[in-house]
């Protein structure tokens, strides 16, 4: 573990907790958040990039993709899950380059919605150029024509080579422009976690990420099933839950992460970083977002975790921005039932049961000094100072 996580008993009503508000604009869904699902079109071409740091954007975004015209005033494209016929809101975040010579930067469904009313949008004029922009635009979907394509687009063809960046994008139900992450996802969900438990495959379920209820919500958990995850995202009706192989060794620390790419209807799961498993054919219908609030080492108190919590975080999309994360080293060392801290993510997080601590663990450290001269040993927790050689 880190020098500080959350130790817990495994006794039900321990845990960490965030409720469900309305910080995080949860009422207006997001549709595709990851940028996975964009491609180049034509002979346009886009690829992920590390050139724009994203994380003035928005808390815990990383993934940020650089599209470079080529023949085609339509950068790139996004298809998108069946909409309602009421107004959505379509959006993007946009960074133009100085060396940028083409027109401004606008999305839109470019016509493919054909009998789509109440259309208004907004482009990231050509010259606002160093900074990201959001350009967005409004459509309320004709009843028989509810599926098509998200469009990045220029007004005006630049140098062939030339390339903006984006990131951040989405469909949204209702017409508010504001974008801002929403804790109750219901499109593609990324998962991870940072544990030691006492047991990887326990005798009983024990939770790690839980905001669910019935069919709804999402999570993970340990189960008997040896060396496995057990994850879900349900759409109201399944569980869409499957278990994950990770072949995890007791008595260490493992990171955790499960996505689900709703349009392929695949979970992957990784251990350390590493794929360990894929599960494919789930229902690609939106996930039903559950009411209840979002907890980390239980489900509303019940299945407790047994062991230590160093972080876990939620993200909007794969890769998206992370929209809730517990970290211990948010609270103070003692920190038991009661305590409270404000998360990077903006949720408040409080501390749930007499048994459950923050612990400090100040890991042991040795430091060597040889020749010329003596040799000197210092090491934690002590300290003691060993001298040798020249004396």
């Amino acid at each position: 573990m880190s020098d500080r996580f959350l130790d817990l008993p495994g006794i039900a009503g321990h845990d960490a907790s965030a409720p469900n508000v309305n910080l995080l604009d949860a009422d207006n869904a997001h549709f595709h958040q990851t940028l996975g699902n964009w491609s180049g079109f034509a002979a346009n071409t886009i690829a992920q990039s590390t050139d724009v740091d994203p994380s003035s954007l928005l808390p815990g975004t990383t993934q940020v993709m650089k599209a470079t015209y080529q023949n085609d005033l339509r950068f790139a494209t996004d298809t998108i899950l069946a909409l309602g016929a009421t107004p959505h809101n379509m959006a993007i975040f946009v960074w133009i380059p100085a060396t940028w010579d083409g027109g401004d930067i606008l999305i839109g469904d470019d016509g493919l919605f054909a009998g789509a009313t109440d259309r208004t949008d907004q482009s990231v004029l050509a010259g606002d150029t160093g900074a990201w922009r959001q350009t967005w635009a409004r459509l309320t979907p004709a009843l028989g024509d509810l599926a098509g394509f998200m469009v990045l687009r220029t007004a005006v063809a630049p140098t062939v080579g030339r390339f903006v960046y984006f990131a951040a994008a989405h469909w949204r139900a209702d017409t508010d422009v504001t974008f801002v992450p929403s804790c109750r996802i219901v499109g593609d969900i990324d998962m991870r976690a940072s544990v030691l438990p006492v047991a990887f495959d326990p005798s009983t379920d024990q939770h790690i990420i839980a905001k669910r209820s019935g069919t709804s919500g999402y999570g993970i958990r340990l189960d008997s099933t040896a060396d496995s995850v057990s994850v879900r995202h349900g759409d109201g009706v399944t569980d869409r839950d499957t278990a994950l192989a990770m072949d995890t060794t007791a008595g260490t620390k493992a990171e955790i992460r499960a996505t689900l790419d709703l349009a392929t209807g695949t979970w992957n799961g990784y251990l350390d970083n590493v794929l360990s498993d894929t599960d494919a054919g789930f229902t690609n219908t939106a996930a039903s977002p559950s009411s209840e609030a979002l907890y980390a080492g239980s489900e509303n108190g019940n299945e407790p975790y047994q062991g230590d919590i160093d972080w876990v975080e939620v993200r909007d999309g794969i890769d998206g921005p992370v929209v809730a994360r517990f970290d211990a080293h948010d609270f103070t060392a003692g920190d038991t039932n009661g305590a409270t801290a404000t998360g990077s993510a903006g949720n408040t997080w409080t501390i749930n049961g007499a048994a459950s601590s923050i612990v400090f663990d100040a890991p042991a450290v040795s430091v060597v000094l040889s020749s010329p001269g003596p040799t000197v040993v210092l090491s934690t927790p002590g300290p003691s100072v060993t001298l040798l050689g020249v004396g």
